[in-house]
């Protein structure tokens, strides 16, 4: 008895498997996949029209599929009981380092509030290398829509981000100083 061929891939396992790795899988990254697919020998590619058909239909029958807008604009997919909204923004926003950087600061500093520390940024789900935040900083600096991006210090030498819109200086200082050594002595 001959084995049957494995059925396609669909768009929803794709995306979950992707979630199961612990990343998202952009609309572009999810169309190629897709039109890769094995489905019979010989068979002319998916039109790319059918294949957004395909995904469309898929987060509408799927609760537990979501879209998530890069901060660049473009789509990136998620399963919801796989992966936090708050970390598939991350992961959506690597692409745009910047701006990352500057919305995390200011949700944190609306949200929270509270300053947040830049070493953060190097660990994950971030994983920025130190040039690429330094770079960004600089470049932060020097261009005005980050105008409201400040910086802290704790006696301790650690540097906190804030946003000015939602915290003032002294406050953020304060805040900065009670993370980073005076909870840490008075647990």
């Amino acid at each position: 008895m001959k084995n049957a061929d494995p059925q396609p891939a669909t768009a929803a396992q794709c995306i979950r498997e992707a979630c199961e790795q612990g990343r998202l899988l952009a609309r572009t990254e999810l169309l190629e996949i897709l039109r890769e697919r094995p489905i019979a020998p010989d068979a002319p590619l998916p039109p790319l029209a059918k294949l957004e058909e395909e995904i469309a239909c898929a987060l509408a029958e799927d609760p537990d599929l979501a879209v998530v807008r890069g901060l660049g604009g473009e789509d990136f997919y998620r399963c919801i009981s796989l992966m936090s909204a708050t970390y598939a923004e991350i992961l959506a926003g690597k692409h745009a380092p910047c701006l990352l950087i500057a919305e995390t600061v200011r949700k944190n500093s609306k949200e929270y509030p509270r300053p947040i520390a830049l070493d953060i940024f190097e660990g994950p789900p971030f994983d920025l290398d130190p040039e690429k935040i330094q770079a960004c900083l600089r470049h932060m600096a020097a261009d005005a829509d980050f105008g409201d991006i400040s910086f802290v210090e704790s006696s301790e030498g650690t540097v906190y981000l804030y946003s000015k819109r939602y915290l003032d200086h002294d406050y953020a200082a304060f805040l900065a100083q009670r993370l980073d050594v005076d909870l840490a002595l008075n647990p």
